[in-house]
């Protein structure tokens, strides 16, 4: 550390309490960690679920039923929960609300009921949806060409939200394959007016995606984005059968919905086993909900908003592993990361901010940690727990080494790509959550 009149005089007041801080004055905040993992607590966990809520943008299903809504929830989050009446919770009388994950979410699909349907009116679910919504999401079946209910409430909602991002998805592509035809090898739309041209897609579907683009000439607001989709059954025979997912998660990332991202480049981690790929979005979720929460209470004596949402994410990973926190594996895995980890986290990160943690003439400071570095903190953890969680299923000695450096590599991550705490999504007018 510099000396003399260059040096910083936080960073000396810091190393002349070095000694004080590696004898253990973070073991409380542990001890707290540890208690919060082994106790259940419901008022916790609703406030976990609201804040991963208010920071999750909300991507509104609209279309007829049986135009492929459900189908994109489920190959977005592979849940096979994502069935209407199961994982969706009613938000009025035809509306549903499917949270991702459900304890902490970091996605939620708005599904409002089938426009078109004899004897419906969706004016109240509308006005509810426009409320809640960020990125709007409109299902066709490209071989249906009657779509007036939807392009009249899109008319409507884009005169009063024309800054909202509009993605089409164009879905059921093989009903208009001449027969014995398969998906092209590779994904061939551009979802503009250049597939027109491409005599590799059959000339009737073609059609079909142009007089739907036709649809919204004129619609108030920025051009939608079109994506052909096809998503199958397996028994249906066609390969593979969520044909154009990948062009879909592209459009909505540039729509901002930025999360899932963060999920795909978990499943390209080599770090990460298949269940800690599966994981992943829990963790993003409480990692939101740390964040969201804003300036986030860290206890020292008992148990308060980070800590409980750290101790909640604890207890929800380990079901995921079907192992139980013993307080032997807390003591474990909290030493694994230990105070040294930590203090790596606030010389690089932001060492001011984590020494209001430290304990001064023997007080404790009372202070918070910023959004971001909650997060972070939160992300790391997680990613942390489900290497060592990872190691004790398989039967395998636990490295404290390995740990603190998925710890370190997680925080790199979270702070280089600071989306886990960016609140909610790019809607300029904002809204209410559900």
């Amino acid at each position: 550390m510099p000396t003399g009149k260059d040096a910083d005089p936080t960073m000396v007041w810091f190393e002349s309490i070095w000694d004080r801080v590696k004898g253990g004055v973070f073991d409380p905040f542990w001890k707290a960690v540890g208690q919060a993992t082994s106790e259940a607590d419901g008022k916790a966990q609703d406030a976990a679920r609201r804040s991963a809520a208010a920071a999750a943008p909300i991507i509104w299903l609209l279309g007829k039923t049986g135009s492929g809504k459900t189908s994109i929830v489920a190959a977005l989050t592979r849940d096979p929960r994502a069935v209407v009446g199961t994982g969706f919770k009613p938000c009025t009388a035809h509306s549903f609300i499917y949270d991702w994950p459900g304890e902490a979410p970091v996605l939620r699909f708005l599904d409002t009921r089938g426009l078109g349907e004899p004897g419906y009116d969706p004016g109240d679910d509308i006005v509810y949806a426009e409320r809640q919504a960020h990125v709007l999401l409109v299902t066709m079946m490209v071989a249906d060409p009657v779509q007036d209910e939807i392009l009249s409430a899109l008319n409507e909602i884009r005169r009063k939200h024309p800054r909202w991002p509009v993605l089409v998805a164009q879905t059921g592509l093989h009903a208009l394959y001449p027969r014995g035809a398969v998906h092209p090898p590779e994904y061939p739309y551009a979802g503009t007016d250049a597939d027109d041209a491409n005599a590799a897609l059959p000339q009737e579907l073609r059609r079909a995606l142009h007089h739907q683009r036709s649809f919204f000439e004129g619609l108030k607001g920025a051009a939608p984005i079109f994506v052909p989709i096809d998503f199958t059954l397996p028994e249906d025979g066609y390969a593979p059968a969520t044909f154009g997912l990948e062009a879909l998660k592209g459009a909505l990332e540039r729509a901002g919905v930025e999360v899932l991202r963060e999920v795909e480049e978990s499943l390209a981690d080599e770090l990460n086993d298949e269940i800690a790929q599966r994981a992943h979005p829990l963790i993003l979720g409480y990692a939101a909900a740390a964040g969201a929460s804003g300036a986030v209470p860290v206890p020292v004596v008992g148990i308060g908003g980070l800590v409980a949402f750290i101790g909640l994410m604890l207890r929800a990973l380990a079901d995921r592993y079907q192992l139980d926190w013993s307080w032997a594996r807390i003591s474990e895995f909290t030493g694994a990361i230990g105070t040294g980890a930590l203090l790596g986290f606030g010389l690089r990160y932001g060492l001011r901010e984590l020494l209001k943690l430290i304990p001064v003439a023997g007080t404790f400071a009372g202070a918070a940690l910023n959004a971001a570095a909650a997060s972070a903190v939160v992300y790391a953890i997680g990613r942390a727990a489900c290497g060592y969680l990872g190691a004790v299923r398989k039967g395998q000695v636990v490295s404290p080494e390995d740990v603190r450096r998925v710890f370190k590599r997680a925080l790199d991550d979270a702070f280089d790509r600071p989306r886990l705490a960016k609140a909610r999504s790019p809607n300029p007018e904002g809204g209410a959550t559900a």
